[in-house]
């Protein structure tokens, strides 16, 4: 609340800041460095504080954030202000924590569960997708909060897009371990944000960084995406995002981001040197799965959205000019008169679901 501690702090104002500037930096950024009981209580403390910062950011209105030239008394009064001038910062230590967190929650989530107890891992898996979430929605906050602090402290704040602190050398890990995250299919919203970090990641300039810190694990990222693509989608009562969708939009964003070789083409198996080396047919290339799930009877009526998504980026292969004829040839090989084929599946599919739907 607004009045928390009003006419009890002096001169300090009120509100929740002594609380979250005690919760970032003395728990927060200490998370590694001191000593717990238990192993659960370390990951409770990273998960509820992730929560927290999530809980603030939510709370950042850009049209509060007025010029003054006091800028210690605006992060007293929004918090969520301060909070994100310390994640935009050059060399940002909430990052390398949260960052820290993710990393090792990864490699719990994606090893051997059985040595950790239910609530331990609960609270793993929790900071897992908070550290995720953060980050995310720091991205999609920053440039209009960028723009607002180059209009009214233009000199004041020394701040930096999120892209050049993840894509350092320093987190070249982290942003592999980020693209596995795809794989982990018993938590859509994990794999959801990560694909939205690595989407921003891909469309900015630096997105050959990108490529060049995945090259080396090239193999082990087609076998996660493409993995996922086979799966069922998900009870539409869950209301869960459907990865498999995210996946072709994340390809499909890719493609339109650059005209050159991208991560897109690459995870769909193009080579960068020649037609040759292209492994099209591959089983852990994404596009042999995309073709292969798009001839399935009922696929456009029993994944509406994902057969859309599939469908566009067909159309996208075809039209490209570096890669079209590949993709063509591919597709070919994969079916005798592949497009031919799929517009009939696609006619009987949708014929069929009209009659069923009249009776």
């Amino acid at each position: 609340p607004p009045t928390l501690g009003q006419g009890t702090r002096g001169q300090r104002p009120p509100g929740i800041a002594p609380y979250t500037d005690y919760v970032r930096d003395f728990v927060f950024l200490r998370w590694a460095k001191r000593g717990y009981k238990k192993g659960r209580e370390q990951w409770e403390i990273a998960a509820t504080s992730l929560e927290i910062f999530d809980a603030l950011l939510d709370k950042l209105n850009m049209s509060e954030l007025k010029a003054t030239e006091n800028i210690r008394y605006l992060f007293s009064i929004h918090p969520s202000f301060e909070l994100l001038t310390l994640l935009l910062a050059p060399h940002s230590n909430v990052i390398e924590v949260i960052l820290d967190i993710f990393q090792k929650a990864f490699e719990i989530v994606d090893g051997d569960t059985i040595q950790y107890g239910d609530d331990t891992m609960a609270f793993v898996r929790s900071a897992l997708k908070n550290s995720l979430n953060l980050i995310r929605k720091a991205i999609q906050r920053e440039e209009s909060f960028l723009n607002v602090c180059q209009k009214h402290w233009p000199q004041r704040l020394s701040l930096r897009p999120l892209n050049t602190t993840l894509l350092s050398e320093q987190y070249r890990e982290q942003i592999v371990s980020l693209a596995k995250c795809v794989e982990l299919g018993n938590d859509p919203y994990v794999a959801s944000y990560a694909l939205c970090i690595l989407s921003h990641l891909n469309q900015t300039q630096q997105g050959i960084s990108l490529r060049s810190r995945l090259t080396d694990e090239l193999c082990t990222l087609q076998n996660s995406f493409s993995s996922q693509l086979y799966n069922v989608a998900p009870a539409q009562i869950d209301q869960l995002p459907d990865i498999r969708v995210k996946i072709v939009q994340f390809l499909l964003s890719s493609l339109q981001s650059s005209p050159k070789h991208n991560l897109g083409l690459m995870l769909l198996a193009f080579s960068e040197q020649s037609a040759a080396r292209d492994q099209l047919q591959s089983q852990i290339s994404c596009l042999n799965a995309i073709l292969t799930v798009s001839l399935e009877p009922q696929f456009c009526v029993e994944s509406a959205a994902f057969a859309e998504c599939c469908f566009e980026l067909l159309y996208r292969l075809l039209a490209n000019d570096t890669v079209g004829r590949r993709f063509l040839f591919a597709a070919e090989k994969k079916c005798n008169s592949y497009f031919v084929e799929l517009l009939r599946r696609n006619i009987e599919c949708t014929s069929n679901y009209q009659i069923m739907d009249e009776h």
